[in-house]
């Protein structure tokens, strides 16, 4: 759930955004009916790693590990 907050309306209790927020709620934060500020749940979940999710997606060159010519440093392309 999402709750908005106006601060032009009254002044915001730090302490009310936080409980609202520990519950798992968002709180939007709005002054003069513009969005300022979205305060949401921190998060320590870690997304599941898919193996081989980029293969075939990233190509590296066969010289990747050589050091770069001195010639490509001094070139003024």
């Amino acid at each position: 759930m999402t709750k908005t907050v106006n601060l032009s309306k009254k002044k915001v209790n730090l302490a009310e955004i936080l409980s609202i927020v520990e519950e798992g709620n968002e709180v939007i934060i709005t002054k003069n009916k513009k969005r300022v500020a979205k305060v949401i749940p921190f998060t320590t979940e870690k997304k599941e790693r898919i193996l081989n999710q980029f293969k075939d997606k990233i190509w590296t060159s066969v010289d990747f590990e050589l050091p770069i010519p001195q010639e490509y440093w001094e070139s003024e392309n």
